[in-house]
């Protein structure tokens, strides 16, 4: 499937055409961004590095993170720290999952580790946030 669309993005590319990119909004044309953005989107569960990402992309991680500044604005690491985040608020407010489960959902290595990554991010530890959206 991710094979096909890049075919299809490198196709329109040399067409000029604008080609919608699904799941993951983005208005670039470069495929790689496409690809790791999908990857960080499909596979929650994973706490992938740049490094692994960039691998998986079949481009070195200074490249990768040059292309998320350029398209995104944002360096690499963030990004994917920041989808961590929006995947784990909305886990907190529209499920019933404990933080626990949240935690071992997104790929964190502990609960005491993403208790501290995202207090620190948010500004509130997780218990807190799903309290003050109602959750």
């Amino acid at each position: 499937k991710n094979r096909i669309f890049e075919i299809l993005c490198d196709i329109a590319g040399e067409f000029d055409f604008e080609v919608q990119k699904s799941a993951v909004e983005t208005d670039d044309r470069d495929v790689r961004l496409f690809k790791a953005k999908q990857f960080i989107k499909d596979n929650p569960n994973v706490f992938i590095g740049c490094e692994e990402l960039a691998r998986y992309c079949n481009i070195s991680a200074k490249q990768l993170n040059r292309i998320f500044i350029k398209y995104e604005s944002t360096p690499l690491l963030q990004y994917i720290h920041t989808e961590k985040r929006e995947q784990a608020k909305k886990m907190l407010t529209e499920s019933e999952a404990t933080v626990s489960d949240v935690s071992e959902t997104l790929g964190f290595s502990s609960v005491y580790y993403f208790s501290r990554f995202f207090t620190k991010h948010i500004g509130m530890s997780p218990v807190e946030y799903r309290r003050s959206a109602g959750g």
